[in-house]
C-alpha cells in the first residue's frame, strides 16, 4: 500500500435504520411469513427469545433491552432495521444483521460464519471467540468494542471501521479488504497477516506490524536472546 497524505474519511459509514417510531410491547407471538418466523415492531424487554424449535426467525424493525438470543440445531436469526442494547448473543447462531445498531452487546462465540452484515452500527459490544469466518461485512463500524480472537479467516470487509477498538488476537487469515480503516483501533493485534491490500494504517501500526508483514513476505526473522 503506497503512502497517502491524511484523509478524514476512508471508510463510508452505515446506513442504519432509526428502529420502529410506534411499537408495542411484545407479547411472545411469531408471524409465520413464506417459511421465516417473524418478529415485527415490537419493544422486547429482559426476554429471552428462543428460536431452538423454528427454522429462520426474523427481527424486523423492532427494539430490544437486555434481551437474550438463543438458537439451537439449524435454527437462526435474522436481524433487520432494529435497535439492540445491553442484549446477550452469545453462542446464537446469526445469519443477517442488516440497517441495525447495537450498543454494549455480548458476542460471546456467536455463530456469525458465512453471514451478512451489511449497514450496521456496532457500539461498546464485545466479540470474544466470536465466529465470522467467511462473513461479509459492508459499510460495518465496530466503535469502542472489543473483539478478542475473533475469527475472520476468508471474510470479505468492504467500507469497515474500528473507531476506538481494541482487537487482540483477530484472525484475518485469507480475509479480503476494501477500504478498512483501521487508523483509529486502540490496540491492534492480528493473527494471520498476509495481503493488507485495501486497508488504511498510520505509520505507527505499520511498524508494530512490521514483523508480521516480512513474515507474510517470506522473510526469516532471528529472535533475540
Amino acid at each position: 500500500m503506497p503512502w497517502i497524505d491524511p484523509v478524514d474519511e476512508c471508510a463510508s459509514p452505515p446506513r442504519v435504520s432509526n428502529g420502529p417510531m410506534q411499537p408495542e410491547p411484545w407479547e411472545g407471538d411469531f408471524e409465520s411469513v413464506y417459511g421465516v418466523d417473524r418478529v415485527e415492531s415490537v419493544t422486547i424487554d429482559g426476554t429471552t427469545i428462543d428460536a431452538t424449535d423454528h427454522g429462520t426467525v426474523e427481527l424486523l424493525d423492532c427494539e430490544l433491552s437486555g434481551a437474550t438470543l438463543e438458537t439451537g440445531g439449524s435454527s437462526r436469526f435474522v436481524i433487520v432495521d432494529s435497535f439492540l442494547t445491553g442484549c446477550d448473543l452469545s453462542r446464537a447462531r446469526i445469519e443477517t444483521v442488516r440497517g441495525a445498531r447495537l450498543v454494549d452487546c455480548k458476542l460471546a462465540g456467536t455463530d456469525l460464519s458465512q453471514s451478512t452484515l451489511r449497514d450496521a452500527c456496532f457500539e461498546r459490544c464485545s466479540f470474544s471467540y466470536t465466529n465470522l469466518r467467511m462473513a461479509t461485512l459492508e459499510r460495518v463500524a465496530f466503535d469502542a468494542c472489543r473483539l478478542d480472537e475473533a475469527d475472520l479467516y476468508r471474510a470479505g470487509l468492504e467500507d469497515v471501521s474500528v473507531a476506538g477498538s481494541t482487537l487482540h488476537s483477530v484472525i484475518i487469515d485469507a480475509a479480503r479488504f476494501q477500504r478498512v480503516d483501521l487508523r483509529g483501533a486502540a490496540t491492534l493485534d492480528l493473527v494471520g497477516v498476509g495481503d493488507l491490500g485495501g486497508c488504511l494504517l498510520t505509520d505507527v501500526q505499520a511498524h508494530q506490524l512490521a514483523i508480521h508483514l516480512a513474515l507474510a513476505a517470506g522473510a526469516s526473522v532471528e529472535r533475540e536472546v
